[in-house]
């Protein structure tokens, strides 16, 4: 009789294993224990799925640097040699139109 009493007074809710956003009411015990059950399971698989994937994400931004650090010559070549061309293109038509 005192755990249903304490059960319907009590200001304490149900309080899960990890902290998740609550979307259902957690006053009914069964609805707590399937929760806390899935919670057991599925939150373990989403870590050690998030290692492998935090592993690739650190592999990829090492490849991208490697990528940037390449391309950084080729792109300063390239702009530098698109701004000589222009400035000559420019001076051209300048002369062009005095003579």
């Amino acid at each position: 009789m005192s755990i249903v009493f304490t059960k319907k007074n009590g200001s304490m809710g149900y309080q899960l294993p990890y902290r998740t956003l609550q979307i259902i009411d957690l006053s009914d015990t069964r609805t707590y224990a399937l929760i806390c059950a899935y919670q057991v399971i599925f939150v373990p698989c989403v870590v050690l799925g998030m290692k492998e994937l935090v592993l690739r994400h650190y592999r990829l931004i090492r490849l991208t640097e490697g990528l940037e650090n390449n391309f950084n010559y080729l792109i300063l070549q390239q702009l530098l040699g698109t701004t000589i061309h222009i400035c000559i293109s420019g001076y051209y038509l300048i002369m062009v139109q005095i003579q």
